[in-house]
């Protein structure tokens, strides 16, 4: 789909990629074992990295900070990158967790995109669990975003 999008010439698609085979990113050291990226969008020195799970199992909410600590030790061009991850989960405390999860002074996710949230809204609509309530205002507030509007915004700024 991404390729699709009018991005031009200058953005380039790499799926599951090794993070070495991308610029500005050192390899692994031998003994570790290699790290590979589902999707990357490189734009000049912008450069995003996309983690696409359809659900967000326990073990996997612990990968995605490994993985990020991964890319960022192996960054070697000194520039900030995305950490994008883009999803189909549905439970609130996981969404919630994706979306509030800090690394130093940021969010771990610059953007938490989700196939559909309206479906997440109207699941958790009447729910009133502080882990709903989190959800919704995620979603109001452009922090959980659907697909569509993620691929329209990448598709702008080209």
């Amino acid at each position: 789909m991404i390729r699709r999008l009018p991005l031009g010439d200058s953005v380039q698609v790499r799926t599951r990629v090794v993070l070495h085979e991308l610029s500005g990113f050192h390899p692994s050291v031998p003994t570790e074992k290699v790290k590979k990226v589902d999707l990357a969008l490189i734009a000049g020195h912008a450069r995003t990295l996309v983690t696409a799970k359809w659900s967000i199992r326990a073990d996997r909410e612990e990968q995605f900070m490994s993985d990020f600590q991964a890319y960022e030790r192996l960054e070697s061009a000194g520039q900030d990158f995305g950490y994008v991850l883009i999803t189909n989960e549905f439970d609130a405390a996981r969404l919630r967790a994706a979306c509030e999860k800090p690394r130093q002074n940021a969010p771990l996710f610059t953007h938490v995109v989700h196939i559909n949230p309206a479906a997440v809204e109207v699941v958790y609509r009447e729910a009133d669990s502080e882990g709903a309530s989190a959800v919704r205002t995620h979603i109001v507030n452009g922090r959980l975003m659907s697909l569509q509007s993620r691929l329209e915004s990448a598709g702008a700024n080209r």
